[in-house]
């Protein structure tokens, strides 16, 4: 959420301060970059925590599932 908001901002500076000097705007576009890349950073990394969540509840189901399967083919060969 904060980098939506630093996004906003380094924008809002941009848009601002058009035509100050060079090193300025660099530094801006600079904290734009930054600001953007943690944002992207951010929702990758919390996709992948989903996506890793999901696996290994799938991996989970899977094991319970195997499990079931081997006592009922145990118990069928028994009687």
């Amino acid at each position: 959420l904060d980098a939506w908001h630093e996004i906003g901002r380094a924008r809002d500076n941009i848009e601002a301060h058009t035509g100050g000097t060079p090193a300025y705007d660099s530094a801006q576009y600079v904290r734009l970059f930054r600001a953007q890349r943690n944002t992207y950073m951010a929702g990758s990394c919390i996709f992948l925590m989903l996506v890793l969540y999901r696996f290994t509840s799938l991996v989970g189901d899977l094991l319970a599932l195997e499990a079931r399967a081997a006592a009922v083919t145990k118990q069928g060969k028994n009687n």
